[in-house]
Parts: structure tokens; C-alpha cells; sequence
């Protein structure tokens, strides 16, 4: 029997490697956001790269 555990959230981050080295794609990062409004650390996979662009997708699980 199905049970409701919580909500899924899937986000995308697009945008530019500015510092560090430049992740791989398939490979898990953690970043800060120029314009977080939390200053909150995000994680995600990296899934397209081109030059210093990146897109990074994650998945936020909020369980009770």
C-alpha cells in the first residue's frame, strides 16, 4: 500500500564555473549561488558543461 512520506522538489542551475576547478559531468557538487537570497549551499549532478557553462540538476527531498 502506497504511504506519503513528503514532497520531492527537482531544481536546475544554470550558470558559470568562476572559481576552482571546472567539475566533470556525472560528477555530485556542492555550490553557493550568486544570488541565494538564503546563502544556502546547493548540490547537485552536473549534466551539460560547454566552456565555463554548466547545468547542474538536484533533487531537494522534504520528508516527515
Amino acid at each position: 500500500m502506497p504511504r506519503n512520506t513528503g514532497i520531492c522538489m527537482v531544481a536546475a542551475f544554470e550558470g558559470t564555473a568562476s572559481r576552482g576547478r571546472k567539475p566533470e559531468i556525472g560528477e555530485t557538487v556542492r555550490f553557493l549561488p550568486d544570488h541565494c537570497m538564503m546563502q544556502k549551499v546547493h548540490s547537485g549532478v552536473v549534466v551539460h558543461s560547454e566552456g565555463n557553462r554548466l547545468r547542474i540538476e538536484g533533487i531537494d527531498l522534504k520528508l516527515w
